[in-house]
């Protein structure tokens, strides 16, 4: 706040007056200049905090995307292993007697609270516009990939039904006793979310490359 004081003793003509008056000017065009330098000082640490921030938790999510991929394409494996354990299955009612399914879906969720505490805090507004819009691209891509994985997570723990209905405790082949459309409806459903994985898997992929694309800049 800048505070204007009256002059101490009385003006004495036009000429105190005017002296007065560019003294006052002059004042304040310091005061003023002192408090947008602080102010723009403030906005710049704060940009440089919140970009140190956001590349730090991109370089995490990137490691977790490489991470990520492995682990997809592991569990795109085991959905082709259980699809022809139940297309065995389907011409001999004990080929999964004592061969196990998996159904096990390992997946690291991605980071954005530095992209959130920047936008709250409005650093966001003190960047360039392309800068801001490539942080942007790069989480919505994220968000995507996150919100799909969650999707595949409780499609894969559905498609193991069949065996849980079928699983009898204290019996060794109850597997067996897995009715031959059921048998059929896991083999189709080991089919698709294995093309589910491998679609994600080309979404986390693309998505490593925003990270990299968003760093390099």
């Amino acid at each position: 706040m800048l505070d204007v004081h009256p002059p101490h003793s009385s003006v004495h003509g036009w000429r105190d007056f005017f002296i007065h008056i560019a003294t006052i000017t002059i004042g304040l065009v310091i005061a003023l200049g002192l408090e947008g330098s602080v102010e723009w000082m403030h906005h710049r640490h704060l940009v440089a905090e919140a970009r140190e921030n956001i590349h730090h938790e991109l370089e995490q999510n990137s490691t977790e995307a490489k991470a990520n991929t492995v682990n997809v394409q592991a569990d795109a494996d085991n959905m082709k292993v259980n699809m022809q354990k139940a297309r065995a299955y389907l011409g001999d009612s004990h080929a999964l007697d004592n061969n196990e399914m998996h159904f096990t879906f390992k997946w690291s969720s991605f980071n954005d609270s530095a992209w959130r505490s920047a936008r709250d805090t409005g650093a966001l507004t003190y960047m360039p516009t392309e800068e801001v819009q490539s942080y942007a691209d790069a989480y919505n891509q994220q968000e995507l990939v996150d919100t799909e994985a969650v999707k595949i997570f409780t499609a894969q723990v559905e498609l193991a039904a069949p065996l849980v209905a079928a699983n009898e405790p204290g019996k060794k082949d109850s597997l067996s006793r897995m009715s031959q459309p059921d048998a059929h409806e896991l083999m189709i459903g080991s089919a698709r979310m294995c093309l589910r994985l491998m679609t994600l898997k080309q979404l986390i992929e693309q998505l490593d490359k925003e990270y990299a694309t968003t760093l390099h800049k």
